[in-house]
This record gives structure tokens, sequence and C-alpha cells, in this order.
């Protein structure tokens, strides 16, 4: 099944039409649109939410399936959050740049909530904050406590952001609608999503084991005040390939509380001032993970420590073949804390993998590239490194200097 926004009435010409433009009555746009709406929404957003609901069909067997929502070349105005919940399938899709939605509606509002939805497609449109507008979140998934997980819900060349710069909290917002429960809103995907203006995340992912979440070609710009490009709080399990942006004030990547393995390959970053942060900086968490950083370009600027990359995170870091830039300030540096899991009495484990990157202004000998630390870890660290094949350009010989375990300090 599939549904054209405009033949239930969506006008999409950029200018306000509220429902009592054309009813005469809230009875009439009601017997249309909805018990709950109100003269004053407007009509494009109670189009678009109607061809939403209008989609579902309930199968024999209690799942309810979706139709594809089809969003024609326009402006739609859309005033008041609409809810998506149950739903599998939904194909919500507009026609590249040419179709735009414009958020109209209060500055706390969610523009789509999605409660326990599984394998729904948003491709191809703008969501947009008109100028002077704001809102919190453009869409937040989440699970319901006892409900199914959900999973494989992707967004396709999706571009969000607003007129000027930090008008919302986060383009996108995974949780867990309720206390405890695990196995939530896992193997999503984002492609070639373009995501600016934000406050805090261009992604913000809380709750606890969220499993293989994709982000694919995706740009993520934070404009210079943004805290973070994608922030996850608890649990998280990511994989991160390609794409660009930057200018983050805390960092590209902070990956809180993590566990499991995290990826993050071909990352292209200027003007932030950390590439990756795991755990908050003086802190020490004991769960088991891992992180790669491979091929990644960072050109920023270091923060007063130094650390480009900082984990007091347990885990293992393998960090290869990275081109590490500092426009100005402190060299770049290293930084990672151990965890501890079995073994003697006493002891703690730390394990790096640091080989093939190369730093720009790092002096060798003077400032070793890689911090190895217990941080707050009572426990005695036993580390075990493999550090070869990087190369530091001293910015005081001009000359490329290659050094392995001793460019290390271990606290």
């Amino acid at each position: 099944m599939s549904i054209n926004v405009k033949q239930l009435g969506a006008i999409g010409d950029g200018l306000r039409h509220p429902l009592s433009e054309r009813f005469s009555s809230l009875d009439a746009a009601r017997a249309e649109y909805g018990d709950d709406v109100d003269l004053p929404d407007q009509l494009d957003w109670a189009a678009i939410r109607k061809a939403i609901r209008s989609s579902r069909q309930r199968l024999s067997f209690g799942w309810d399936l979706a139709g594809t929502v089809l969003l024609p070349p326009g402006e739609y105005l859309l005033n008041r959050q609409t809810d998506i919940t149950g739903l599998r399938g939904l194909i919500f899709t507009g026609e590249g740049q040419s179709t735009v939605l414009h958020w109209v509606g209060p500055p706390d509002g969610t523009i789509y909530l999605l409660t326990d939805c599984e394998a729904c497609r948003f491709q191809d449109f703008w969501l947009l904050a008109l100028s002077g507008e704001s809102f919190k979140w453009a869409f937040r998934t989440q699970r319901h406590t006892g409900q199914w997980t959900p999973q494989r819900n992707v967004w396709q060349d999706v571009r969000i952001g607003g007129f000027s710069t930090r008008v919302y909290d986060a383009a996108f917002r995974l949780d867990m609608q309720g206390a405890g429960g695990d196995a939530n809103n896992d193997q999503h995907r984002f492609v070639r999503c373009d995501v600016s203006g934000y406050r805090e995340a261009a992604w913000y992912v809380l709750g606890s084991q969220i499993h293989a979440l994709s982000f694919i070609d995706c740009c993520m710009s934070g404009d210079g005040g943004a805290k973070y490009g994608v922030w996850c709080e608890y649990g998280a399990f990511i994989h991160w390939l390609n794409g660009t942006g930057g200018a983050h004030a805390e960092a590209d990547f902070c990956l809180q509380n993590f566990r499991l393995v995290n990826t993050i390959q071909g990352w292209n970053s200027e003007n932030s001032t950390r590439l990756l942060q795991c755990g908050p900086p003086g802190t020490f968490n004991c769960n088991p993970g891992a992180v790669m950083l491979q091929g990644c370009r960072w050109d920023g600027y270091p923060p007063p420590d130094g650390y480009v990359i900082y984990g007091t995170n347990p885990g293992v870091l393998n960090c290869q073949s990275n081109n590490v830039l500092g426009i100005s300030g402190p060299n770049p540096l290293v930084f990672w804390g151990t965890w501890c899991v079995g073994g003697d009495p006493g002891q703690g484990k730390g394990a790096v993998i640091h080989s093939g990157n190369f730093y720009r202004g790092q002096q060798a000998y003077t400032e070793p590239a890689l911090v190895l630390s217990p941080v707050n870890n009572p426990f005695v660290p036993v580390w075990d490194v493999v550090d070869n094949g990087n190369l530091y350009w001293n910015p005081l010989t001009n000359l490329c200097e290659s050094f392995s375990l001793e460019n290390i300090q271990v606290k």
C-alpha cells in the first residue's frame, strides 16, 4: 500500500495552513484527522500523520505491518509530535532535497517518536527548524518495557538541521522507556545522514545492550559549540564507517561506558577538541570492551592536557593507520587507562595496539605520544602493548621520526 500525503490534504507550499482554514468546526476536523487534533494544527502535519496511521495493516497473527508514505517535492510544516508505535516495515520517503519538513512546534518538542518499531525506513528528505524555531529531538526511538526490541530501522539520505546553530538537543535519541531492561534499539542503520545545528550530540545513545548500530558515510557538524558527534552514555555497540564533520567542543565520539566492540573507521574530522573520549575524564569504570580506530584523519585543537584520544574506560584500544594532526596548542597525545578482570589479586590489565599512525607536532622523547595509566584503578597495572611503525613529525627538526616502546610513558 502506498499513500501520497497530498491526497490526504497536505499542501507543502512552506506556508502555514491551520485546520481552521479548511474546516469550520472542530468536529469536522476531528472526523477527518483524528479526535486529538485542534483547529490551530497545521494541515501538513495532520495529513502526514493520517497517512502513517492509514498505512497500518493488522495481520492475522497480531503484527501490524505498514506500507509506504510518499512525500512529493514540497515544504511541509509540522507543529506537533507524531507518534509511530508498534509498526513494522513502514517506508517514509521523500524525493531528496526537494522534500523538506519544517518544524514550527514547541521548542521542547520531539518531532517523531518511534516506540517498538521494527524494519522501518525513513529516507530522502530534509528536516529543518525554521528561523527562530527549535525542538528537542528530531527522532526518538524507544522500547517499552516488556515489548519487542526496536531493531533494523534505517535512516538513509536524511538531512537534519536548522537555519541557525544549536537549535535542538540531538537529531537522534535511542533509549529505553522506563527503568531496567536490555536488548533495545538493535541493528539500526544510518546511511548518508547529514546532521548539523545540534546542542548536545548528533546521536545520543543511552540504555543498555544496544547492539550493532551502523553509521555509513554520515556527516555530523557541531558548529563549534555542540559537545559530541556520537554520545553513547551506556552500553552501546557501534560501527562507524567513513564520513566527515567535526567542530565538537568535547569530542567527536564519546563512549562513556561501553561494552563489546566499537569500531570507528575512515572518519575525517576538523576543528574538534578530541577525536575519542571513553569515560568522563578522571573516572574509572570496570566494564570490558574494545575500541578500534583505523584509517581516521583528525585535524583539530587539542585540549590543555593534549590528549586527542582519552580513555578511562576499561578495555582494549586498537589504534592503527590514523593521521592525527594538531592545529594549535599541545602536541596530540593518547591517554589510555586500565581495567581489572580476573588474574592475580592486586593486578589490573591493560591492552593497547598502537601502530602505523602519523602524528604532527610530536616531539619524541620529550613528550610521549602514548600515556598509559591505572587512572583510579586501585590495582597495579599490567600492560600488554604493541607499539611500532608510528611516525612523529618534530617541528624543531622538520623531520619525521619513528620510535617504539621508549615513546610510551607508564604512570
